[in-house]
Formats: C-alpha cells, structure tokens, sequence
C-alpha cells in the first residue's frame, strides 16, 4: 500500500472528490458481491429443491440494474476527480510560482517547470482517481469477503488471504527499484523538454552557425537514453505483473479447489460449496482492477517527488510590514536597502535613493551596477529584507506587495506579449477597457500606423512572444498598456537601449504623453533619455556614486563625466548637451 504524508499533502483540496469516487467504486463491487451470493442461492434453490426462489431472482436483478446505473457514475466522478486533482494542484503550483517569484523562475529552466506542470501532474492523477479506488475496494469488499469465507472454511480464507496478500505486498519488494529508476527517468525527461525547448526557441542561430545536426544528434541521444531506462523499468515491471498474476491465480483456483475437496469430504455443504465457487469471483474481482491501476498510479507516484520538493520550497521572505515616518515623504523613497540573489553576493549596497512626485528620476551606470535591480525591487519583483521602501503612508511588505504593485506601472527591456490578439494583450492591464479607451491609448502610444496596417487589425493575433512586431512596437505596445492602466508611477527599465533613432523617438513621444502628471523613474544607458531627469543617480556596483541633474553630474562627478566620455562613439555632443 503505497499511501504516505507526502501524497496526503498532494491530495490537499481534493480528498473529498477522492473518498466519493472510492465509495462509489466500493459500492458497485459491494453490488457485484450480493448479486453473485444471490446467484449461488439460486443456484443451490435449482439443484437440491428444484425450485426457484423469486425474491432473490428480483435481488439479483436489481443488483444487476443498480451496477448499470452506476457504471456512468463511476465514469463521471473518476473523471471528475482526476480532473480536480489536476486543477487544484496546478493552482497551488501556480500560486507558489507566484509567491517564489523571480527569485525561483530566474534560475529554473522553461522546459522543466512546463513538465513540472503539465506532464508530472498529468502522471498523477490516475493515482488518486484509480488507483486508491481500487486499493479501498479490495480492502474494503475482498477483505470482506475473505472475512465471511472465514466463517464458513477457514483454510479455504487462508488460502484466499494468501493469494491477496501477495498482491498487495509485492510491490514492496520491488518499490525501491522502480521508484529510483522512475525518478531517473522523469529527470531525464526533464532535461529532454527543456533542452528540446531551447532548440525550438533557439533555432534561428542554430541555422546561422550552423548547429542544427549537431544538436539535433544531442537531442536523439537523450531521446534514445531515456527509452532505454523505460525499457529497464519494464523488464521489471513485466516480472512483477506475472507475480501478480501468479497470486491473484493460484489465490483464487487453490481457493476454489479446496473448497470443492471438502464439499467431497462433506466438511462444508452443497449451498456453502456454490456460494464460495461463486464469490471467490467477487474477491479476486476487484484484485485484478488493483494490479492493472498499480502501474498506472506507480507512474505518477514516481512523478509526485519533484511536484511536492516545488511545493515544500523555502520561500524567500520579503521583509515585514512596517511603520512609515510620521511625517509624510513628498515621493517614493529607498532608505539602506541592501539585496542579494541567491549567488549571495550583493548586487546593492546600503542604497537610498528618493523619486519626487510628478518629476523623472533617472538611473544611470555601467551593466551590473544593479540600476535594473533597484528598478525591480521598487517594482516589488523581488524579496528584500534590509532596509525600507515607502511611499507616502504606503510601504512595500509582504503584507502589502500587491497593493503596492496595484500603484504603478513598468515598461521593461524586454516587454513580454502573450499569444493573444493586439487586443487582448492591451486589456491584460485593464479588463473592462472601453473601445474608445483602446483606440486613445493606442493614439497615444503612437501605434495608430501598426494596427491599421494589421490583417485584422485590432483582433489581429500577434505571435508568440510578440513574433509579428519589431522591438519598438513591442515596447509601444508595452506603453500603451501603462497608459490604460494610469498608475501613479512608472517604470522604464532600458526601454530604448536597443531601437534604431526613427523607434526612439516615438518611443521618447509617447513617453513624455505617458509621464504628465506621474512620477517617472528611467533607466537608460542611452543618453538622450535621461539629460532632461530631474535628477538622476550614478550607480557603480551596487552602490550610489553620485546624484544630481545632468549639468551637476558633468560638473561634480568624475565618474560620470568618464561615463559619458566612454559612450561618445553612440552619442553626437548634441546629444551630451553641453561640454564636459
């Protein structure tokens, strides 16, 4: 019996669909069970008085309709369970993925969270919609039965004991094996969708180097390596279902055998002798549905260590909530906040930094200064535990991270758009967006000219990953989301880093609409998109080096002077404006 802490924990939210579905395939083997009893009375009625008992030939009737009626029940809520199974532990997935945050998706690789998600759960659920089913009905019904034989041939239930008990036990001898060799080759299946992804996404460069037959002939290698573990595992597996057979069989025709011999002895009587010949059926019945549902369920059960190593997780902490000043900040504020990812070295160091209401507060510093760090941790994309960040009577906690996050608004280097319509990708930041709504942001971000020369325009479907549109539509279109979502602060992580002049400039435009009336934090290496910041802060690893607007920089930092010196080659000394 193969029931431990760990799969009670996966069943969480769904033992009550489980218990249901195993009641009710009790309940027809329970029925199977009085309709062969009745059958045997029958029977021993025809034979020794040449009479037929009518009640008991409505019995069996009835017990015969009753299992038809069930039989569509036992479909339905098996199906439902397993489905419920599914869903609820793909919601507590989701959720946790959610809770781990960036901390967790920036270090696991696409292809093992989708099998995580998809294939491993989907291997599961048969376990608790099948095979716990049937393991409750042979303990339930067959031991039953074994119980009431007792009364009448004891070594006839010893027999039949025998028979079921190596059933149940034998794959405890084999357990260890095909658990360890199960998760090996989930492992490797990992390893295979995750790798087989990142040809698919990366097959443009494999074409331009090209790599294709090398990694192609990788790919069908651990393709070829995990067939050969499956197949070890059913050499194992094909062995323990001939043991299965040879218990179940011989439990059964010895059970039967016996019984027959001390009918001839006239140690039991006719009546008892049919009765057993016909329920010894009924025992071994539901044995043979267990046997076939172990290696379905097993499957799964070697598929559940991963899925509950996820869920048990250590979650990285967000600090505590804590009290703002008493005396209310004019902007969003960073006091001493240091931060680390899981590497253990600290990408920030003890820094504060204040971005006034209405103004643009600029970020600026080499790659790996931890300006896109800074500009996340504000975001609330990741846990930080030294230091605070305030704004106003709001603080960002754990407590109150969602709140906080309700209040601003990000365009990052990269913007993500689902496989959805150009629409629909809009209304991700604003559900009940009105048409007229759509169709201003849309002028607004400077994508009036994109979607009219779109198949279907505004329903058009835009790829995955954005495929249909260039860098700077993408990050238009990533504009346009803010402007619908009208958060009191925005986020411009990189936003222009990469796009030609002619996408720069649009971008710049709808940036300027986009920051009327808002709080703006940029960070740029570009410098034409910081000059006119309020202010703006210089970080070199990890620490604020210099702050002030971009005259003061020039005049006050050396080392955003040089800054600016090792950018001359990208900028023209128009774009610097003024002299250094």
């Amino acid at each position: 019996m193969l029931i431990n802490r760990a799969l009670l924990f996966l069943a969480r939210g769904s033992k009550r669909y489980i218990l249901r579905v195993s009641f009710v395939v009790a309940l027809t083997a329970f029925l199977n069970l009085i309709q062969f009893y009745t059958l045997s009375k029958i029977v021993s009625g025809l034979v020794q008085e040449l009479s037929l008992d009518l009640p008991l030939l409505l019995l069996f009737l009835a017990m015969a309709f009753l299992q038809i009626l069930l039989k569509p029940l036992v479909l339905s809520w098996t199906a439902n369970c397993e489905a419920h199974v599914k869903r609820n532990l793909r919601e507590r997935m989701l959720e946790k993925i959610k809770t781990l945050g960036l901390t967790y998706t920036d270090d696991a690789r696409s292809g093992a969270l989708y099998t995580l998600l998809l294939d491993r759960v989907e291997a599961l659920g048969p376990y608790y919609s099948t095979y716990i089913p049937a393991l409750f009905t042979v303990l339930s019904v067959s031991v039953g039965t074994i119980i009431y034989i007792y009364f009448i041939n004891a070594t006839t239930a010893y027999i039949m004991l025998a028979g079921l008990l190596g059933v149940i036990i034998l794959p405890l001898f084999t357990y260890k094996y095909l658990w360890s060799t199960g998760k090996e080759v989930w492992a490797e299946y990992d390893a295979f969708g995750s790798d087989f992804l990142d040809l698919i996404q990366g097959m443009q460069t494999l074409k331009n180097l090209p790599a294709c037959k090398v990694e192609k002939e990788k790919i069908q290698a651990k393709a070829k390596l995990i067939h050969k573990k499956t197949m070890d595992n059913m050499k194992v597996t094909t062995i323990e279902n001939f043991l299965f057979e040879l218990f179940s069989g011989t439990g059964s025709v010895l059970s039967i055998a016996y019984a027959a011999y001390c009918g001839l002895k006239g140690e039991i009587g006719f009546s008892e002798l049919v009765l057993i010949l016909f329920i010894v059926r009924s025992c071994f019945g539901p044995v043979q549905v267990l046997m076939n549902a172990w290696h379905l369920g097993f499957n799964g059960l070697s598929a559940s260590g991963k899925i509950t190593d996820f869920l048990k997780t250590e979650e990285r902490q967000m600090r505590s909530y804590f009290d703002p000043p008493a005396e209310k900040s004019t902007g969003l504020q960073v006091e001493g906040v240091s931060f680390s990812y899981s590497t253990g070295a600290r990408v920030l160091k003890d820094v504060s930094v204040e971005l006034e209401d209405g103004k643009i507060t600029a970020f600026v510093g080499e790659s790996g200064s931890g300006k896109s760090t800074l500009s996340s941790l504000i975001a609330g994309l990741y846990p930080y535990r030294e230091g605070k960040i305030y704004w106003g009577s709001d603080v960002l906690s754990k407590e109150s991270c969602e709140n906080w996050q309700s209040k601003l608004a990000a365009v990052w280097q990269e913007p993500y758009l689902f496989n959805l319509s150009f629409k629909d990708n809009l209304l991700i930041a604003k559900e009940d967006a009105s048409e007229e709504e759509l169709h201003e942001v849309i002028e607004k971000s400077e994508l009036k000219d994109v979607v009219d020369k779109l198949p279907q325009g505004i329903n058009t479907l835009v790829g995955e990953h954005g495929a249909r549109f260039s860098g700077g539509e993408r990050q238009r279109l990533a504009i346009a989301r803010c402007f619908l979502r009208d958060a009191e602060l925005i986020l411009f992580d990189e936003a222009t880093s990469s796009l030609d002049e002619k996408n720069q400039k649009s971008i710049q435009a709808a940036m300027e609409r986009l920051a009327e009336n808002k709080t703006l934090c940029i960070i740029a290496h570009r410098i034409s998109t910081i000059v006119n910041a309020h202010k703006i802060y210089l970080l070199e690893d990890g620490c604020i080096m210099a702050s002030g607007n971009h005259q003061e920089l020039i005049k006050n930092s050396p080392e955003y002077v040089e800054l600016l010196a090792r950018q001359a080659s990208l900028v023209s000394f128009d774009e610097v404006g003024g002299e250094i």
